[in-house]
């Protein structure tokens, strides 16, 4: 396939530029910024901006044929117009791109969990992009994948790695939590996976075969990392309100806000239907988590994203 990927300095976008190579896709960038991605051997890079982007598209497709644009860029822990600006107004900046096209390529849009319920500034900015892309465009597919892990995972999981390989102690959120983790190669099989007619207009749910609570992914973690750090239980509530002060005072760094607002005990994501029309087959988190914590310790931290 001829495939397009917006957000190919990301995590998530990075690992799919890196297998769609491997496979032997012919793939083109669309940048912010050039210069993240300057080491990757891809001939074809259009920048992604207001004044470029749509006139730039329109040759790439003249040139390629384009089949497949995958929408992975995104940003979370921003200001609310910022994340406006990258997070909804891009969607619309793509689209109009993409009507410019005769062809119609699929857009793959990678959206999140957190637009089921247009959960926190992110989740709603990702929901008014769901409902621009349904609504204005004829060829289609979103992935709303929960929590993403995996080798070059800086954030979330890999955060949680360095913590206990660093820390004797840690601390973990008293209150009934529960996460349901998808490994970032199941992710990827299923983009990957999707033809001009698989998937085509259809929502799907991604997440790990089975939710499991938040001490549990600790002890997955500190077993992973043959640790021997001690748990010790703190307050949900009290760190939201230390992270939310903080992020208010130290402007320049970024706070999990949204990750730790969104933090609760839920019903689990429902991923049948992905099961059934993608052959989605997750793997389960304690193999995962081995596999990422190999990585971690082989130096492969960076990854693409």
């Amino acid at each position: 396939m001829n495939i397009l990927i917006i957000g190919a300095s990301g995590f998530i976008g990075g690992h799919i530029l890196k297998v769609a190579k491997s496979r032997g896709h012919k793939v083109a960038l669309a940048l912010r910024n050039f210069s993240k991605l300057e080491c990757i051997n891809v001939n074809q890079k259009i920048p992604l901006n207001k004044h470029e982007f749509i006139t730039s598209l329109i040759k790439l497709n003249n040139e390629q044929n384009i089949d497949m644009v995958i929408h992975a860029a995104g940003v979370i822990n921003v200001r609310k117009s910022e994340s406006k600006s990258i997070n909804a107004e891009l969607t619309r900046l793509i689209l109009e791109g993409l009507s410019r096209l005769d062809n119609h390529p699929r857009l793959v849009y990678i959206s999140s969990v957190s637009a089921i319920n247009s959960l926190g500034v992110y989740g709603l900015d990702k929901r008014k992009s769901e409902e621009l892309i349904v609504n204005n465009y004829d060829n289609w597919t979103i992935l709303r994948p929960a929590l993403v892990y995996g080798a070059g995972d800086k954030k979330n999981i890999g955060t949680l790695i360095k913590i206990v390989k660093l820390f004797p102690i840690i601390p973990v959120f008293r209150e009934s939590i529960t996460l349901q983790p998808l490994h970032i190669d199941d992710l990827v099989h299923v983009i990957l996976r999707l033809s001009p007619y698989l998937g085509k207009n259809r929502i799907y749910t991604l997440a790990g075969p089975q939710q499991q609570s938040f001490i549990y992914i600790v002890n997955a973690i500190i077993s992973a990392t043959k640790s021997s750090a001690l748990i010790i239980l703190i307050s949900l509530k009290s760190f939201r309100r230390l992270i939310y002060v903080a992020s208010k005072i130290i402007f320049f760094y970024r706070f999990p806000v949204q990750q730790i607002s969104g933090l609760s005990d839920h019903a689990p994501w429902d991923i049948s239907l992905a099961r059934q029309e993608l052959g989605f087959n997750p793997r389960a988190f304690d193999e995962g988590i081995v596999q990422v914590v190999d990585n971690f310790e082989q130096g492969d931290v960076d990854g693409q994203g």
